[in-house]
């Protein structure tokens, strides 16, 4: 007999939210805030440490990263770039002062 799997639940970011906040804010137990959304309260646990971690700004959504992660990424981009413009300044500064130019 073939095992029926159970279709995956996804959560919006205000739900998560909203859970972690019912825990957090008004001193509920994982256990009750998961009994009354009807989440398991391991997962509810699992967004009110994310939520804690995170400074509030836990859930981006799917392929988004938090904001400080994304500013990261943002700024290694910058350092790319900027590196590879001195790299191409030093290559023409180097030419003029061979060249006579």
């Amino acid at each position: 007999m073939e095992k029926k799997r159970k279709k995956r639940v996804t959560y919006t970011s205000d739900f998560k939210e909203s859970a972690a906040r019912l825990v957090i804010e008004q001193s509920m137990t994982r256990a009750k805030v998961g009994k009354d959304l009807g989440v398991d309260h391991n997962l509810i646990g699992k967004w009110v440490k994310e939520f804690k971690e995170n400074d509030g700004e836990a859930f981006p959504g799917n392929g988004k990263l938090p904001s400080k992660d994304q500013q990261i990424k943002d700024l290694q981009k910058q350092i790319k770039v900027l590196r590879m413009e001195r790299e191409i300044l030093k290559k023409a500064t180097a030419f003029f002062v061979n060249h006579g130019g």
